[in-house]
C-alpha cells in the first residue's frame, strides 16, 4: 500500500491495483474564499491519475468541493463514489449534481463493503454531526481516516479494537477553524 499526501485531507492510496482518493479539495480556496492551502501544492485533477474509487467524508466546502469537482477530467466521473448514508436528502441531491447514481455507494454506520480485495467499513459520527470516518483495509494493511469527524472517546475506543490500525490519517491536536474543538 502507498499513501501521498496531496493536501489538507486529500489522499492518494495506491494498493491491489487501484487509486483512491480521499476528499478532493485540489484547486482555489474554500469557505467563501477564507481557507487556503498552505504550504501551495501543485496537485489538480489533470496531473494525478484516474482514480479507480474516490471518498467523500461529508459535505462541508473543504471536503467536498465543488470548484475541484467540476475540474475533473471526463475519466474521473467513471470512479466509484463512496459516500456515508446520512440518510439525508440535501446530502444526497449534492453527491447526484456530479456522478451518476450508478457509481454511489452509501455505506451506513459500521458497514462494511468489499470492492476489489479491499475491505471500506464506515464510521458515521456518534454524535448527531454530518460526518464520517473510513477504515480501508487489504491483505497486509489497515488505514484509518478520520478527516474532521470529532467522534465520542466511547467510539474512538471501539473502532480501535475493532482490528490492528496500521495509519491513522486523524487530527491530534485541538485548534482548527472547526468550531467543534
Amino acid at each position: 500500500m502507498k499513501i501521498t499526501y496531496l493536501t489538507h485531507a486529500s489522499l492518494l492510496i495506491e494498493t491491489n491495483n487501484l487509486k483512491i482518493i480521499t476528499d478532493p479539495w485540489l484547486i482555489g480556496p474554500c469557505w467563501g474564499g477564507s481557507l487556503w492551502h498552505f504550504p501551495v501544492h501543485n496537485y489538480t485533477p489533470k496531473n494525478i491519475d484516474v482514480p479507480d474509487i474516490i471518498y467523500f467524508s461529508h459535505g462541508h466546502d473543504d471536503h467536498f468541493h465543488e470548484e475541484t469537482i467540476r475540474n475533473f477530467p471526463k475519466t474521473w466521473f467513471n470512479a466509484k463514489i463512496i459516500i456515508p448514508n446520512f440518510k439525508k436528502q440535501w446530502w444526497t441531491n449534492a453527491v447526484l449534481k456530479f456522478f451518476s447514481k450508478k457509481n454511489i455507494i452509501e455505506l451506513d454506520h459500521d458497514e462494511i463493503r468489499e470492492i476489489e480485495n479491499l475491505k471500506f467499513q464506515m464510521f458515521i459520527n456518534d454524535k448527531g454531526h454530518f460526518d464520517s470516518s473510513l477504515k480501508l483495509s487489504d491483505k497486509n494493511n489497515t488505514v484509518f481516516l478520520q478527516t474532521d469527524n470529532l467522534m465520542s472517546t466511547k467510539e474512538a475506543k471501539r473502532i480501535g479494537k475493532i482490528e490492528k490500525i496500521d495509519f491513522a490519517f486523524m487530527m491530534p491536536y485541538l485548534t482548527g477553524v472547526f468550531p467543534g474543538f
